[in-house]
């Protein structure tokens, strides 16, 4: 039995955070060395942080203006809505 905190993948004991994918992991995370980690961003890789946009390598949670969503969003109740 795996200890609290923990998970089975194909038999083995893994911590909850393990991944294979980026897609294995949630919200603005991505899977780095078998982790899910905060995402690092760039301005070149925007996409990975829809709706929100990439400030100091990082993704932006929530917003205070439109600028802070990208271009199909806009800011509502510090959330980034469609327009």
């Amino acid at each position: 039995m795996c200890s609290h905190g923990t998970g089975t993948r194909l038999g083995q004991c893994v911590s909850e955070d393990y991944c294979e994918y980026d897609a294995d992991c949630s919200g603005m995370t991505a899977c780095v060395a078998n982790a899910c980690v905060p995402a690092q961003c760039t301005q070149g890789k925007q996409a990975i942080c829809a709706p929100y946009v990439c400030q100091s390598h990082a993704c932006l949670s929530s917003c205070s203006a439109a600028s802070e969503c990208d271009s199909q969003h806009t800011c509502q109740d510090e959330k980034c809505v469609l327009r």
